[in-house]
């Protein structure tokens, strides 16, 4: 079973939140995602980088046909205007990280609707990492940590990650669905880090029962 294949289905559209504290491993998941599926499809893929640069991200995207943006300060007309640019065979955009984008002109509600409106409009799956900050690294999520309830009242999926650790250069990062987890409760994903492609060593998958959210 592939973890793009479970988070990530190229023919479903919708936004699917990564979210998690600082240096849990949301870049690493996105960054995998992106290599993962680029092997899947000839489609273009758009990274916009939004932290961290093109040059940085460089060396750690093998796909030929992953487009990465990294320009900062952004607002989401900027994102709307590179989707349209590059629309012919668009596969999956992912926004790295939501937090960053300008939302001084379009409220955060507005953005998140229009970012919506990008995933339906090119019928693709939309992938976007989010910041958390009340809960430990090593603390699993809960939904009253989200900052952002819109966010998450208008993702498709909802994924949390935390409590990452090293071990002779493999790092294991836990995940745990928050909305749309097709009745998976958590994941644990093992990385290896030896390589700049990123390899899942292990993955292990424990099926019990969502947490819901209620609207």
């Amino acid at each position: 079973m592939k973890l793009n294949n479970i988070i990530c289905e190229l023919d479903k559209k919708g936004l699917i939140v990564l979210a998690g504290r600082p240096a849990v491993g949301k870049t690493t998941l996105a960054l995998y995602l992106a290599n993962s599926i680029s092997k899947e499809t000839d489609g273009k893929i758009l990274y916009f980088s939004l932290d961290e640069s093109k040059e940085k991200l460089g060396i750690r995207c093998t796909g030929n046909n992953i487009k990465i943006l990294d320009k900062s300060n952004v607002d989401v007309d900027y994102l709307k205007n590179e989707c349209e640019k590059n629309k012919n065979d668009l596969k999956l955009v992912i926004i790295d990280y939501f937090q960053l984008i300008n939302t001084s002109i379009t409220n955060t509600e507005k953005t998140i609707d229009e970012l919506n409106l990008i995933s339906n409009q090119y019928n693709i799956p939309l992938i976007i990492t989010s910041q958390l900050s009340k809960i430990s690294k090593n603390k699993r999520p809960v939904l009253k940590d989200f900052s952002i309830k819109y966010l998450v009242e208008k993702a498709e999926k909802v994924i949390c990650l935390y409590g990452i650790n090293e071990i002779n250069k493999i790092n294991t990062i836990y995940l745990s669905y928050i909305k749309g987890g097709d009745n998976i409760d958590t994941m644990t994903v093992m990385f290896d880090y030896q390589l700049c492609e990123f390899n899942i060593v292990d993955l292990k998958i424990n099926a019990k029962r969502l947490s819901k959210i209620n609207h």
